[in-house]
């Protein structure tokens, strides 16, 4: 069952679901989240990154200050930290999606799904498909999160 807005905010009273809250990010049926005013921009490297190597593929990453603002160009990648703390109790999953306003605009946001019991803040992929560059703010809503009741809370591992 999908949350609503009287949901997420009884369980932001309860659970301090999300935090910071601000309850004009509150839809029928999600939250907006919004970028922090940090960015991680991917390195250009003119070597093969091994996947298996975490160590290399931590320093593929440049941290940008975007108090004043990004210009994010045509095919460019970027991760956006998350102005919110997002803690799911143990019967709530919950799962990023784009907003339409930006994807009409050719910026996409990667899906993402987080398991019951998360806490943390969660790091996007933004990526501009469009030939246009836009201007990239801190508080910009980049997407929402829709929350959604397990019927039995956490599952055992299952063998299949």
């Amino acid at each position: 069952m999908i949350l609503n807005g009287n949901d997420i905010k009884q369980l932001v009273e309860e659970k301090n679901l999300i935090n910071p809250f601000i309850e004009s990010n509150v839809n029928s049926g999600s939250y907006d989240i919004s970028i922090s005013s940090t960015i991680l921009k991917i390195k250009k490297s003119f070597k093969v990154i091994d996947l298996d190597n975490q160590e290399q593929i931590s320093k593929m990453y440049e941290e940008v200050d975007i108090s004043n603002g990004y210009c994010l160009k045509p095919g460019e990648t970027i991760l956006c930290a998350l102005n919110e703390t997002i803690s799911l109790p143990e019967n709530v999953v919950a799962h990023i999606r784009p907003r339409t306003s930006l994807s009409r605009l050719g910026l996409f946001i990667n899906l993402q799904h987080m398991q019951a019991g998360y806490s943390g803040i969660l790091n996007i992929v933004l990526h501009n498909v469009s030939c246009n560059s836009y201007k990239i703010i801190p508080n910009l809503r980049i997407g929402q999160v829709v929350f959604e009741e397990l019927t039995d809370g956490l599952t055992d591992n299952l063998l299949y």
